[in-house]
């Protein structure tokens, strides 16, 4: 019995490690892959416009005034207009064009600044300008190689709630939204979430470790079989 233990030992502890080592590189997987992406689009390329302001649910408004004909002006369909503002709606391709600031539930967050880098913030979502290390940009945070936005520079803009932002690339002259698609929170995956098709990354990873566990479960039965050698005695002749 206690042979037969000793030999098992080695089995059992190669299957815990493997069994360690698989649910370490599946739950790295997973929770990398719920936080928070961005689609930054360049919304105008201009020198003279500017952002009126974000909402809580990342509709913005671009105020045109500034670039409107003083001799011959129009917002949309409206002749000799001395302001004019574009609203994105979420969803929407384009804008809607008015002559007066539309009434929406603006939130535009506060100013603040991250070691070496100064933007706007807003329920711990921040959009920074500044260097990192050599590189300047916008950034999403302060990790140099997790929250690289753009080049260029923040040259002032807004960010919601919800983490949804706008801002003025003034080093490239352009006007530049930022959607944030943050991640589903990990435990309302496994609470209320139905079952997900598994993607190939993770058939992948289920494969490895079915393979461990096939590995392990050999070896064990090779450290737990004992070879028995027949012994004759010598006895009398018949």
């Amino acid at each position: 019995m206690h042979t037969r233990l000793y030999l098992m030992l080695p089995s059992i502890k190669t299957y815990v490690i493997g069994v360690i080592l698989t649910a370490s590189v599946l739950l790295f997987s997973v929770l990398s892959a719920f936080g928070d992406t961005y689609a930054v689009n360049v919304v105008a390329n201009t020198q003279n416009e500017n952002f009126y302001g974000i909402d809580t649910t990342g509709n913005f408004v671009v105020n045109l005034s500034n670039s409107l004909n003083p001799f011959n002006s129009s917002c949309g369909g409206v002749s000799g207009a001395s302001t004019c503002f574009a609203t994105y709606y979420a969803g929407q391709q384009n804008p809607v064009y008015s002559t007066t600031a539309p009434s929406l539930n603006w939130d535009n967050g506060t100013a603040c600044t991250a070691g070496t880098l100064s933007g706007i913030c807003n329920n711990e979502h921040e959009l920074l300008g500044g260097y990192l290390g050599d590189v300047k940009g916008v950034w999403s945070g302060t990790d140099p190689l997790t929250d690289f936005l753009t080049g260029g520079s923040f040259d002032g803009g807004f960010i919601n709630a919800l983490g949804d932002a706008v801002f003025i690339n003034g080093a490239n002259d352009t006007l530049v939204s930022v959607v944030d698609t943050p991640g589903v929170l990990l435990h309302e995956l496994l609470v209320s979430a139905p079952a997900p098709v598994p993607e190939p990354p993770s058939i992948w990873l289920v494969g490895l470790g079915m393979m461990v566990s096939a590995m392990t479960l050999r070896k064990r039965r090779n450290y737990g079989r004992v070879r028995v050698k027949k012994i004759t005695r010598p006895g009398k002749a018949r």
